[in-house]
């Protein structure tokens, strides 16, 4: 597996700052946009990452951090000599590839569709004392052919008896530029119940971090 980071490059979709482009909230079927409809302005937003403040770097991944109002954003940036085809993982049946690489989650259902959207129950363990949390997500995906958007809403739907619910708004993108394939990622997310914003916050860019390395792990293994 072989990652890269250039701090320098700054990605295919501009340099103009760029506010959020959607509300940390729960979304119900009625109000989710057109994929279409929000493609643009899904990578000017992924396009600034890289201006918000630098957080933590792990290994290869850098991780950034900005607010927007009283909601922490997180993002990572990651470059990678491997083609975009070798992430096609993330793009088809992603809910479910998310479950085999990501170690702390255990299981998804399917809820809810809605055209291109679909509502996933993805439940997580968490460590001791904390019960185990379900994350209920719109989730769509949209191939541009040289890159790819993954858009994840919270949803407005119940979570399952005996877990806590927890809200994950998310914006992915991957495109190679004929020699490196970028990756970079931002997402909002409130695990609910006792765990407060600072112990999240502490923990988040960690935690999206190394999403990368369980994914070429697994993506090693099926190209092998």
């Amino acid at each position: 597996m072989n990652l890269v980071v250039n701090n320098d490059l700054f990605t295919q979709i501009g340099s103009q700052p760029v506010e959020l482009p959607f509300v940390f909230r729960e979304y119900s079927a009625d109000q989710l946009p057109e994929p279409a409809a929000i493609t643009e302005k899904c990578k000017k937003f992924i396009g600034d990452v890289q201006k918000w403040d630098k957080w933590k770097r792990y290994g290869p991944v850098q991780t950034h951090m900005r607010m927007f109002g009283d909601e922490y954003w997180f993002a990572r940036y990651s470059t990678h000599v491997e083609p975009l085809s070798h992430f096609k993982g993330l793009l088809e049946d992603h809910t479910k590839h998310e479950v085999e690489y990501i170690p702390t989650a255990n299981s998804y259902r399917t809820v809810a569709t809605k055209d291109d959207w679909t509502c996933f129950a993805i439940e997580y363990s968490l460590p001791f004392p904390f019960k185990k949390r379900e994350m209920v997500e719109w989730i769509t995906t949209i191939d541009l052919n040289d890159a790819f958007l993954i858009i994840s809403f919270p949803s407005n739907l119940p979570a399952s008896p005996n877990t806590v619910k927890g809200k994950y708004l998310s914006i992915e993108y991957l495109y190679n530029d004929g020699v490196l394939t970028h990756w970079t990622m931002a997402c909002c997310s409130d695990a609910g119940g006792f765990i407060t914003k600072r112990m999240q916050k502490m923990a988040l860019a960690k935690e999206i971090s190394h999403d990368v390395s369980y994914y070429l792990q697994w993506a090693e293994k099926l190209h092998k």
